[in-house]
């Protein structure tokens, strides 16, 4: 059975499993791409577990870059353990 994760304040989001975060910035393997997006590489590295909106606000990532960011790819939510 597939459940659709919940978008929301509470939404957990990591590092999607096709993007991989190296010296240089942020890996896409869908889309071949090197993407140099520090704010991200910084989250990532600081909370491997997941980071909310909240949290990436308090890093300095506004709300639409966390959006993009999920409309882009590199990023995914976290679905809740049941």
């Amino acid at each position: 059975m597939y459940r659709l994760p919940r978008i929301d304040e509470t939404t957990r989001w990591r590092l999607a499993p096709w993007c991989y975060a190296w010296d240089g910035g942020i890996y896409h393997d869908y889309l071949a791409q090197h993407l140099l997006i520090p704010s991200l590489q910084a989250l990532v590295t600081d909370l491997p577990d997941g980071f909310t909106s909240d949290m990436a606000g308090e890093a300095g990532v506004a709300a639409a870059e966390l959006d993009n960011w999920q409309r882009r790819g590199p990023i995914v939510p976290i679905l809740p353990q049941s």
